[in-house]
C-alpha cells in the first residue's frame, strides 16, 4: 500500500515532494485562476466602429489585390493608401458620414455597457482589489555615506569578477548560482 502511494507521487508533479522546494507551486495547463491582485477580467465591450479610411479600404481590397496579384500585403496597402488619398471629397463624404452614424450608435451602447450590472460589479470589485501600482511613500533622509553616495540604495551591482570567490573552473550554471547566492547574501 505504501509503494503504491510513493509511485502516485512520484507520477504525479502537481503533489509537493519531501526533498521538493516549499515555494514550487505547478499549475495544469488550461486551469482557470484569477489574477494575481483578484480581479476579474471586465465584460465584453462594444465594438468601435471602422474609422473611414478602413471603410474604404475593406471595400476595395479585393478589386486591388486581383489586379495585382503578384504585390505584397503592404504593396497593396500603399496602393489603396494612395487611392483614399486621390479620392474626391464627396466620395469620402460617404465613408465619413457612415463612421459618424456608427459612432453615434457605439456612444449610445457605451452608455448602456458602462452603466450595465456586470459592468458595475467589474468596477467595484476592482475597486475592492489592492491597488496595482502603489504610490511610493517618502522614506525619511539618510545621511550621506562613504563615497558621498547616499546610503538609502540596498542594491549595488558587483562586479563579475571578485578575488574571494573561487569560481575557477566551474560550469556556467555552478558560476551563475554562486553569483545568485552571493548577491541574495549581500542584499540581505
Amino acid at each position: 500500500m505504501a509503494q503504491r502511494q510513493q509511485d502516485e507521487v512520484k507520477a504525479n508533479p502537481f503533489v509537493h515532494q519531501q526533498n521538493g522546494n516549499n515555494t514550487f507551486n505547478p499549475q495544469k495547463v488550461g486551469a482557470k485562476t484569477l489574477p494575481a491582485n483578484g480581479t476579474p477580467k471586465p465584460p465584453k465591450a462594444p465594438e468601435k466602429p471602422l474609422m473611414p479610411y478602413m471603410r474604404y479600404s475593406r471595400r476595395v481590397w479585393d478589386q486591388v489585390k486581383n489586379q495585382n496579384l503578384e504585390l505584397k500585403l503592404w504593396e497593396i496597402g500603399k496602393i489603396i493608401g494612395q487611392m483614399w488619398r486621390d479620392l474626391a471629397e464627396g466620395e469620402k463624404s460617404e465613408f465619413t458620414d457612415e463612421y459618424e452614424s456608427e459612432k453615434i450608435e457605439y456612444d449610445a451602447k457605451l452608455k448602456t455597457y458602462h452603466s450595465s450590472p456586470a459592468y458595475q460589479a467589474y468596477i467595484q470589485a476592482k475597486a475592492q482589489g489592492a491597488p496595482v501600482v502603489e504610490v511610493p511613500q517618502e522614506m525619511p533622509s539618510i545621511p550621506v555615506g562613504r563615497g558621498g553616495k547616499n546610503a538609502e540604495r540596498r542594491i549595488d551591482i558587483q562586479p563579475a569578477e571578485d578575488e574571494e570567490d573561487p569560481d575557477d573552473g566551474l560550469s556556467v550554471k555552478h558560476l551563475s548560482h554562486a553569483r545568485f547566492m552571493r548577491n541574495n547574501r549581500l542584499i540581505n
